[in-house]
């Protein structure tokens, strides 16, 4: 048996990825008592996740230099009824660090939190040299922890760590007590939750224009190696790319945004079918779910309900994987809605020059029954569509040209995309 243990795993990622490379029965081990499962020696390999990276130490025979300067691990191996732990989350952290093209020598580094993954942060910044190193904490236990009520003290700070796990799957919407504005000369950051895509720190981080990635190319990394080990096998450097795009690919959510008639439904239908995601139209869930139309819900209840339907459908979807989603042209003024659907989603915004609207049929949408609403409601949303998008795509010509752009560059995106 291989597979993945720790507490509540249904958020993970590693079958996928061990399936990719070579390991298609990777478990799931959901225990409460790491202890007894470590004793019954029932595996031939298992990765450790939170909370017992650095509990199963006792249990173990023999544990890799690494690992035991680390004081955590993350891979244990059963050989010869002995158990042999190692550490694969070091090589997977300095990896996304050199995905960024980021060395940490010199670097006055902040890692948050004092986990087992944080530890392996810290040795790395050793190993490194790293000009500093601090760990922002709840509550202090050694002497380069900082509080958060003093991490005014920390404004020179020029690479961050995330290892905490605030904000992962299904805790969404927790979020650290700080924010990245409150460091100035940040140069990159890294963040260790994977699921969602995008947490709130580094949606900052995007905004700020910080190199930052999430914790999925560590995750991929490390499981290469653990592969490795426990195979003793050489799997091909280059796999890592490959593996690291096709789990987006499957994973990652397309969201649609652009003006109304702006094509969104409809591409997002072809989208669905031509990549075997789900499809959803967020004005039509609404309808269904208030079992009224958008006009009725204008006229009856007004368009401030109307939007408050829209953010608390959003923050009800911001879990979802592989699906096309289809989104009201107002959701872009709400940027909690937004930031909810930046989660786990890629936004491709359809630029479309707006039309005029006399004579056509403007069911369902209520904000456009005026022959020059369009164009209002263009010069009010264009900016807001262009900051906010990941990919922006001409919709002023045929669908088939659009879909083949959009495969192209999610394509692009999913290859080479950092955060």
């Amino acid at each position: 048996m291989n597979g993945l243990v720790g507490k509540q795993l249904t958020h993970s990622l590693s079958p996928l990825i061990h399936n990719y490379f070579g390991y298609p029965n990777y478990q799931l081990i959901e225990t409460q008592n790491i202890a007894a499962f470590l004793q019954q020696k029932n595996f031939e390999m298992v990765n450790i996740t939170i909370p017992y990276k650095e509990m199963v130490l006792p249990f173990l025979d023999v544990i890799d230099p690494l690992a035991k300067e680390i004081g955590a691990v993350n891979t244990i191996i059963h050989k010869n009824n002995q158990l042999y732990g190692y550490n694969t989350d070091y090589i997977g952290l300095l990896s996304a660090l050199d995905s960024l093209h980021l060395s940490l020598k010199n670097q006055r580094v902040v890692i948050t939190g004092n986990g087992g993954m944080a530890k392996c942060a810290h040795i790395l910044c050793l190993h490194e040299h790293a000009y500093s190193i601090h760990h922002l904490v709840r509550t202090k236990k050694d002497h380069f922890d900082v509080s958060f009520d003093e991490i005014a003290s920390l404004q020179q700070t020029t690479v961050l760590i995330q290892t905490t796990p605030v904000g992962m799957y299904p805790m969404l919407n927790e979020t650290l007590p700080f924010s990245l504005h409150q460091f100035p000369h940040l140069i990159g950051m890294i963040e260790t939750i994977y699921n969602p895509y995008r947490t709130d720190l580094l949606i900052q981080a995007s905004q700020l224009r910080i190199p930052s990635t999430n914790g999925l190319h560590q995750l991929v990394v490390q499981a290469k190696q653990a592969r490795e080990l426990a195979d003793q096998r050489i799997i091909p450097q280059e796999l890592i790319t490959k593996v690291l795009q096709t789990v987006r690919k499957v994973t990652l959510n397309v969201v649609l945004i652009g003006l109304p008639m702006s094509g969104k439904s409809s591409i997002g239908k072809l989208l669905a079918t031509r990549w075997n995601k789900s499809w959803i139209d967020t004005d039509q869930a609404i309808e269904e779910i208030q079992h009224q139309t958008i006009d009725e819900i204008f006229d009856l209840l007004g368009e401030q309900s109307f939007r408050q339907m829209e953010l608390d459908y959003a923050l009800s979807i911001q879990h979802l994987k592989n699906t096309i989603i289809s989104t009201g042209g107002g959701m872009i003024e709400q940027i909690p809605l937004i930031n909810a659907l930046k989660r786990n989603g890629i936004l491709i915004y359809l630029e479309k020059q707006p039309v005029q609207t006399k004579g056509l049929d403007m069911t369902g949408r209520p904000l456009l029954k005026f022959p020059e609403a369009m164009f209002k409601l263009h010069e009010k949303r264009a900016p807001l569509y262009q900051k906010h998008a990941d990919i922006i795509i001409n919709a002023n010509q045929p669908y088939e040209q659009i879909l083949r752009e959009i495969e192209e560059k999610f394509d692009e995106i999913t290859r080479f995309r950092r955060s």
